[in-house]
């Protein structure tokens, strides 16, 4: 793979291999790349809160979801 975060080929490469439903895939991550690789993707996104990352920089991307909590990963 040529292109990174936040380049959607991973997602992509994933969804294709796998033959994923991209309403139904969702991308996790705690920083602001892996939200814009899940949206460009076309994928949902969930944001995990708890990382090292600023929230404020994560709350501006506009997750599909927005955890504070890795148990909440079980309700998406």
């Amino acid at each position: 793979m040529d292109n990174y975060k936040p380049a959607p080929d991973g997602i992509l490469k994933l969804v294709d291999k796998y033959q994923l439903d991209k309403q139904q895939a969702v991308m996790i991550g705690d920083a602001v790349f892996d939200l814009q690789m899940g949206k460009r993707a076309g994928v949902n996104t969930a944001a995990a809160g708890w990382g090292a990352y600023d929230i404020h920089a994560i709350k501006a991307e506009r997750p599909t979801y927005l955890l504070d909590q890795p148990q909440q990963l079980l309700n998406i």
